[in-house]
This record gives C-alpha cells, sequence and structure tokens, in this order.
C-alpha cells in the first residue's frame, strides 16, 4: 500500500483537529451558566 505524504497528513490532521474543536466549544457553550456538581481534589 502506498504511503500517504507528509504534507497530506498534516493537513488532514488540522483539518480534524479543527472540527473537534469546533464540536468541543459548541458542546461546551451548553454548559455556561450553570452549575454543576463535582469531586475537587485539595492540595
Amino acid at each position: 500500500m502506498e504511503q500517504v505524504p507528509e504534507q497530506v497528513k498534516k493537513e488532514r490532521s488540522k483539518i480534524a483537529t479543527d472540527v473537534f474543536n469546533k464540536v468541543a466549544l459548541e458542546r461546551n457553550k451548553m454548559f455556561i451558566g450553570r452549575e454543576m456538581w463535582g469531586y475537587r481534589e485539595r492540595d
């Protein structure tokens, strides 16, 4: 099987990262202003 050129790998990786970040941002916006329960470890 032929290898994918390094430049193509980098471009595809950037596109995937950008899509992931956009989706994560939109999802996280749903939590703005909400009070959440959680656990925080003390130092």
